[in-house]
């Protein structure tokens, strides 16, 4: 198990994985096709892959899952919505949810981290660890709010 992987088992963080294509067959990252995996065929592949979005059906499934876990607070922290449509998607999820539930006193909160890769992953690891010291839901929203613009 990688430390990424640890990491999101501890602090019990889904993710909504991308689909990715090759050769005209779509795996779910992390799921269908684990990173190692995913860099060694890439050296072999005549054409690039391609990615898309996960899909507000994919966010409503987590949002269930999570809900069914016993949570009633959902931060759903996204990649830079000026690079990918993940936050987009994820903030249709939300308006669906609360069409369909409109008495519900789940909290689910969709930030846009306007960056990628490391930067979303610390915004999310510092998130867990904020939660793990006790930090309220809105504390952490605000964190989220505030530091986004500073990391890259």
């Amino acid at each position: 198990m990688s430390k990424g992987e640890e990491l999101l088992k501890k602090y019990e963080i889904s993710i909504a994985p991308l689909t990715i294509t090759i050769d005209g067959i779509d795996y779910k990252d992390r799921v269908d096709l684990q990173p190692d995996d995913f860099y060694r065929l890439l050296g072999t592949l005549e054409n690039l892959p391609t990615t898309a979005m996960p899909s507000p059906k994919m966010y409503l499934d987590l949002l269930d899952e999570a809900i069914a876990a016993g949570y009633d607070e959902i931060l759903c922290i996204n990649m830079s919505s000026g690079t990918s449509g993940s936050y987009q998607s994820a903030i249709l999820a939300r308006e669906m949810f609360y069409e369909d539930h409109p008495d519900s006193t789940v909290k689910f909160h969709v930030i846009d981290s306007k960056c990628m890769s490391h930067g979303s992953g610390y915004l999310l690891l510092k998130s867990a660890i904020l939660r793990e010291q006790g930090a309220s839901f809105q504390d952490i929203i605000d964190f989220n709010e505030t530091f986004k613009t500073n990391v890259k």
